[in-house]
């Protein structure tokens, strides 16, 4: 059995909270998701020699749709879209994917309640295992790879070292 090396990307350009979808909790805060901004830290990743990334999902109630009582009703359509993007980024560099839900220091450290009755309440983890479907749909998603194309064009010009081939 081979070892497998792996690097940390909890969220995109220091945005906690709000790099992949928009946040209930915190109407105020933009979601900035651009495909080519989570792109990077994979390509990037690969040419390190890595071959997994760990990954946050609803940090701090990120993407997640809650009613006026804060019951969870589901995950946002933008959420799931930006990882459809993220797992197409994994797959095309030959990257493993560890998705890490929620944040159990979000609570304390944020205050977060979504998230704090999400992990301690079992109807509400009813209501997210039931409603947080992160992988439907994920098949009827096609993306252009022409930015991603272009992208490494552009690297390859400027002598960029070519990625490791991944490890079987």
């Amino acid at each position: 059995m081979s070892t497998l090396f792996g690097v940390n990307v909890p969220y995109l350009r220091g945005e906690y909270g709000h790099d992949l979808a928009e946040n209930g909790r915190f109407p105020t805060w933009p979601c900035r998701f651009d495909p080519m901004h989570a792109y990077r830290p994979l390509i990037e990743a690969r040419r390190m020699g890595f071959s997994a990334v760990r990954m946050w999902l609803c940090e701090n109630a990120e993407g997640l749709k809650v009613d006026e009582r804060g019951r969870i009703e589901g995950v946002s359509e933008r959420l799931l879209e930006s990882v459809r993007v993220v797992q197409e980024a994994a797959e095309l560099h030959g990257l493993y994917l560890y998705f890490c839900l929620l944040d159990g220091n979000a609570w304390p450290r944020e205050g977060d309640p979504i998230s704090r009755s999400i992990l301690a309440e079992a109807d509400q983890a009813a209501r997210f295992a039931e409603r947080g479907d992160l992988h439907a749909g994920i098949d009827d998603a096609v993306f252009s790879l022409d930015p991603l194309l272009e992208w490494a064009a552009r690297d390859e010009r400027a002598g960029a070292p070519e990625p490791p081939p991944p490890k079987e």
